[in-house]
């Protein structure tokens, strides 16, 4: 499992770092909770400082139904807007919460503007979140709004967090580097920390391996070892993601493994995707640990025949395909992306081929 998600906080009060902007946070949310209307929020900062997950502990703490969407997707936005039609409950009588995650990186500026004049008209409480609080086009947003910042996490605070992750996995090394090179970003450092086991002192060069002995350590070795094999390969993280994606049903055995490393290959996606769109190459650190995250407690033993992904554009278009499926059910079901491959795991092909929103490659390609 990813420190990130084993070590993460469960409970508002384990967060680190930016009391004031949290307790900021809270504050408006029992507002609502008490039926006071609020402006929408912009919560902005750096990565790795908690926003989006702070917003999440905290929807759950209070019962709150969270619904994400994607900001680089302004159909599936509007989409969400005109389904909600501007109740603030569902029909369990659980508040709604919209939230919009890297909003400057998508849609312009017309976009921007048409959802600033929609949220005006929604008494619901949203959260716009992102990097850039002073991006351009965000401007008619930041005069409907409240803004609250997430700064970067002091290094004392960060070493502190990574010290009770090390005593717990009974690990060793300079702390003090790996909270140092990580500028703030607490994220960064637990995965840093996972990668190196704590050896960050010792440096190797690892004997270039071929893409068939090294697969095998991806899927069935600790993360350590996994991104040693990893950085002995000479090929780049798509053509290595392809290889994942194409064996990763041969390696499974049944549908636990299989639902954890799909996840960990749409967070690599996505961290591919921040990269591209914010040219912020510190993203690839996370890509790298999503890629070598495929080892699970319930690993095949047994030989595999691993196969090369000879089309690989076929292989572009069904995961396109696969991806766009997704989207859809997170769109319906107003939950995130993985909850939404979780649900289609749990249903099935028989239940899934019942489902008229998506398209009949779409719901083959779920369960090839």
């Amino acid at each position: 499992m990813i420190w990130t998600e084993k070590y993460g906080p469960k409970k508002i009060e384990e967060f680190v770092g930016n009391e004031e902007a949290r307790e900021k946070i809270v504050k408006w949310a029992y507002s609502w909770d008490n039926g006071q209307y609020s402006k929408p929020l912009i919560i902005y900062g750096p990565s790795g400082t908690g926003k989006t997950s702070f917003i999440k502990t905290l929807s759950l703490s209070l019962n709150w139904n969270i619904i994400q969407s994607d900001a680089s997707d302004p159909r599936s936005t509007e989409e969400i807007i005109r389904k909600l039609g501007g109740s603030s409950k569902d029909v369990f009588g659980s508040m709604r919460l919209i939230v919009f995650d890297e909003i400057e990186v998508g849609g312009d500026r017309g976009f921007i503007s048409k959802l600033s004049n929609l949220t005006q008209d929604l008494k619901i409480p949203i959260i716009f979140i992102c990097n850039d609080y002073w991006e351009q086009k965000l401007s008619s947003l930041r005069s409907q709004c409240t803004p609250i910042e997430f700064k970067s996490i002091n290094k004392t605070a960060i070493l502190k967090k990574i010290q009770e992750i090390a005593n717990k996995e009974k690990i060793t090394g300079d702390l003090e580097a790996i909270a140092e090179n990580c500028k703030g970003d607490l994220r960064a450092a637990i995965l840093d920390l996972q990668s190196s086991k704590g050896e960050i002192h010792v440096s190797e060069r690892f004997k270039e391996q071929k893409i068939f002995q090294v697969l095998p350590k991806i899927f069935r070795n600790n993360l350590e070892e996994s991104l040693k094999a990893i950085d002995s390969l000479q090929i780049d993280f798509d053509s290595l993601e392809l290889w994942i994606e194409e064996n990763i049903p041969r390696e499974n055995i049944n549908s636990k493994p299989l639902n954890e490393r799909f996840e960990n290959l749409v967070k690599a996606d996505i961290m591919k995707a921040r990269i591209r769109k914010r040219n912020n190459w510190t993203f690839l650190r996370y890509r790298r640990v999503y890629l070598g995250g495929m080892n699970t407690e319930d690993n095949n033993k047994k030989f595999v025949a691993y196969s090369f992904p000879e089309y690989l554009k076929q292989n572009f278009i069904s995961r396109r395909m696969l991806f766009n499926a997704i989207k859809k059910t997170s769109l319906n079901l107003h939950c995130s992306r993985n909850d939404a491959w979780q649900t289609l795991a749990i249903l099935g092909k028989k239940n899934v081929n019942k489902i008229e929103f998506l398209e009949e490659k779409e719901r083959e390609l779920l369960f090839s």
